[in-house]
């Protein structure tokens, strides 16, 4: 009888520690990722109010950025742009303020 529980204590603190083990894991993933979703806020030191002109787009106002700034990718600056002004998609429109990043 005391083979068989010991057994199972065993195998439950096996189970314990593979819990604790796999949420140790998530933490690690989820500080890893918002310590690099935040790397390109970095390259930007400060932000302007611009009003959005006929035929601007978010991808030719984020080139505008990324010719004046090498080291931007394109992408990240539409997302970072977006996230600025809580923007769920992409769409501008003539008149819409706007804030953007500047380096």
């Amino acid at each position: 009888m005391k083979k068989v529980s010991n057994k199972l204590i065993k195998r439950s603190r096996r189970s314990s520690r593979g819990i604790i083990n796999m949420a140790l894991f998530i933490i690690i993933v989820i500080i890893l990722f918002s310590i690099f979703s935040t790397v390109n806020a970095n390259k930007y030191y400060t932000t302007k109010k611009i009003v959005v002109c006929e035929g601007d787009t978010l991808w030719t106002i984020a080139s505008n950025i990324c010719d004046k700034n090498d080291d931007l990718d394109i992408y990240s600056v539409i997302r970072d742009i977006k996230k600025l002004n809580n923007m769920t998609d992409s769409r501008i429109y003539a008149g819409d303020t706007i804030l953007i990043f500047e380096k």
